[in-house]
C-alpha cells in the first residue's frame, strides 16, 4: 500500500507520495512474510497523443497527472497500459467532446477491465486505487477524478475529486487526516501537505509507509514531476527521484559523450 494526497491550490493539482512498496516472499514452512522496498512511483506523467482522424495529423498532445496507491501487481498492470495506448487516441473533427473526461473514460474502462481480472484470482486483494488529472481545449480548468474499487463488490467506480480542495488515500490516511488537523489547522498549502506526508513516513509503527516523497504539478497542460533535495548529515546532498539518488556519482556525465539526467527538484525543508 501508500499513502498518498492530491491537493487543489491557486487552480493547479498537486500530487504526492511516499515511495514504498510492500512485498512477500515465503519460508522454507511456506509462511507468507510481507517486507518493504522503497522503489515505487507512484506519482506518474503520462503522455497523450490526439491524431485528428481525417488529416492524420496529431495536433494535440499533452500529460495527465497520476497518483496510485495499492496492490502492486494491479497498480504496475494499469499504469503500464495507460502509458501505452494514450499515446494513439484519436477524435473527429467537429464532432468530438475535446475535453479531460473523455480521456478519463478510457482510463477507467481499462482500470476496471484489469482489476476485475486481477482481483478475481487474488479474491478482492488487488484492489489499487488512483487520481487522475489534466485538461483539454474544452476545459476551463484542471480536472481530476479518482478511480477504485469497492472491496465489499468488487464493482469498479469512477468520481469528481477534490471537491473539498484536498484527499489523503492509502495506508496512514487516518493519521494524517490526525497530523494535519492537530499540526496545521487544515490549512491547504504544499509545505503544510508535504510536512504532515514526512511524519507519517517518519513514524516507525506505520509499517507500509516509508521511502522519500515524491511530488508532481501541472504547468499548463503538461505535468511536471520534482526530485526532492535532501542534505544529509554528513554534509552531502541527495537529488532524489523515489529511490534513485541523480546526484550519484552512478549518474554524473563522466565526459561529453555521457547523457545525463535534468530534474526540476523541491529543497526539501519539511
Amino acid at each position: 500500500m501508500t499513502l498518498c494526497v492530491a491537493w487543489k491550490e491557486n487552480s493547479n493539482i498537486h500530487f504526492a507520495s511516499d515511495s514504498r512498496l510492500t512485498l512477500t516472499k515465503y519460508n522454507e514452512k511456506n509462511d507468507a512474510i510481507k517486507f518493504p522496498v522503497d522503489c515505487a512511483i507512484k506519482v506518474i506523467s503520462i503522455p497523450y497523443k490526439l491524431q485528428n482522424v481525417t488529416t492524420k495529423i496529431i495536433d494535440r498532445e499533452g500529460e495527465i497527472g497520476m497518483c496510485i496507491a495499492g496492490e502492486a501487481i494491479s497498480a504496475l498492470f494499469i499504469k503500464e497500459t495507460f502509458t501505452e495506448i494514450l499515446k494513439f487516441l484519436q477524435y473527429i473533427p467537429d464532432q468530438a467532446d475535446l475535453s479531460f473526461d473523455n480521456i478519463a473514460k478510457i482510463i477507467f474502462l481499462v482500470y476496471e477491465k484489469i482489476s476485475k481480472e486481477i482481483n478475481s484470482f487474488l479474491y478482492k486483494k488487488g484492489i489499487s486505487v488512483m487520481f487522475i488529472a489534466g485538461k483539454l481545449d474544452y476545459d476551463e480548468e484542471i480536472k481530476c477524478y479518482k478511480i477504485g474499487t469497492e472491496p465489499s463488490s468488487n464493482n469498479q467506480f469512477m468520481i469528481e475529486a477534490l471537491t473539498n480542495d484536498y484527499e489523503f488515500f492509502g495506508s496512514g490516511q487516518v493519521n494524517a487526516e490526525k497530523i494535519f488537523k492537530e499540526n496545521y489547522n487544515s490549512v491547504v498549502n504544499r509545505n503544510n501537505l508535504l510536512c504532515v506526508l514526512q511524519e507519517v513516513i517518519d513514524n516507525e509503527d506505520i509499517k507500509e509507509v516509508g521511502g522519500d516523497i515524491q511530488y508532481g504539478r501541472f504547468e499548463d497542460n503538461k505535468f511536471r514531476i520534482c526530485g526532492i533535495i535532501k542534505h544529509k548529515d554528513d554534509g552531502t546532498v541527495e537529488y532524489k527521484r523515489g529511490l534513485i539518488d541523480l546526484n550519484s556519482s552512478d549518474y554524473q556525465m563522466r565526459d561529453g559523450n555521457d547523457f545525463f539526467l535534468s530534474f526540476e527538484y523541491l529543497v526539501k525543508e519539511f
